[in-house]
């Protein structure tokens, strides 16, 4: 049976209207519905089960309308993620700003606004008597000249590169077998306005006793080809082999100055830091078997380390600083 209907109607009201008029054979409806929606048969059935059944296709649509987002809600939500930088979980976000929408049209928003799921950086909390020193110690060296200040630092690299990305052929739960105790060597260097210095390995942990010989054997020979007869002194992290006694006499004892109130918990207001991830980026681009290999890896990059990039991360610690004086001693992106 074929009945006249105006071709305006929803697909609730059309479905409704025909029921109204009498006809109660689902397949009947659908034959009607399909000449005016491009709708499946399962789907009229279960709108004709809703309506059978007492409940009515109205209410759905008042719920539609009520997930509507009204200037409001919106700076609500902007608002929080200005003030907050972050938000864990949409569930979350939900329960604090007190949402009277689904998760899922929340996601929909935040797309829109362009706030993303995104992998985070843990980095160690700060107390708060380390975010004023990192503040006293900006202010202090905000426009210090930083041309005689050689930043150094040691790092641990691996034989086996830790990959937590892979190609590879669609498959769930792959795992890699990794050695539990992979190889490892220990770098220590020093970067400059006037240079590099050479890279100095070592195996075992670091002392107060190694460090004073690093300082002795390696350090001053080198900073004296960089600066030949000029002034030179050394900023240095507050690692305790780096403030112990037997490390400060080897530096008096050779009238070597530091920077010696650098703030504790504060790499990324050191620019040797990202000289080590530039290292570490291009290192595992590479396979390497053994301890000789990776030496001889990360001695070939340092090599052809781009003198320019030196200077620009040591040109930016005026920015660094200025940005920590912002962030009130929090840790800055750097």
């Amino acid at each position: 049976m074929d009945i006249e209907e105006p071709n305006h109607l929803t697909l609730e009201a059309r479905i409704q209207a025909l029921i109204d008029y009498g006809v109660n054979k689902p397949l009947t409806i659908f034959n009607n519905v399909k000449k005016f929606h491009k709708v499946s048969e399962r789907t009229v059935y279960n709108k004709i089960n809703l309506i059978q059944s007492g409940q009515s296709l109205q209410r759905k649509q008042y719920f539609r309308e009520n997930t509507k987002v009204d200037d409001d809600m919106l700076d609500k939500i902007i608002d929080y993620f200005e003030e907050n930088g972050h938000a864990g979980s949409v569930r979350q976000l939900k329960i604090d700003l007190e949402l009277d929408i689904s998760e899922a049209r929340i996601k929909e928003i935040l797309q829109e606004q362009g706030i993303s799921f995104q992998k985070v950086n843990i980095l160690p909390m700060l107390t708060n008597q380390q975010e004023q020193n990192r503040v006293e110690f900006s202010q202090k060296y905000l426009n210090f000249n930083w041309n005689n200040i050689v930043f150094v630092d040691e790092v641990s690299f691996w034989t086996h590169q830790i990959q937590t990305h892979v190609w590879c052929f669609n498959q769930q739960n792959l795992s890699l077998k990794v050695p539990k105790y992979p190889n490892k060597v220990h770098a220590f260097a020093g970067i400059s306005k006037q240079g590099i210095t050479d890279i100095y390995f070592f195996s075992e942990n670091l002392t107060g006793e190694i460090y004073s010989r690093i300082i002795t054997d390696f350090l001053i020979p080198e900073c004296k080809i960089l600066y030949e007869k000029k002034s030179w002194a050394i900023a240095q992290d507050n690692d305790p082999k780096h403030r112990s006694i037997v490390a400060k006499n080897t530096l008096k004892a050779n009238n070597i100055k530091t920077i010696e109130d650098w703030p504790s918990g504060s790499p990324d207001l050191n620019p040797i830091e990202n000289i080590w991830g530039y290292v570490k980026k291009l290192l595992k681009q590479k396979i390497i078997n053994n301890i000789q290999e990776l030496q001889n890896e990360i001695q070939q990059i340092w090599q052809n380390m781009p003198l320019s990039m030196v200077d620009s991360c040591i040109d930016s610690m005026q920015n660094r600083l200025q940005l920590c004086i912002q962030a009130r001693g929090k840790t800055i992106k750097y």
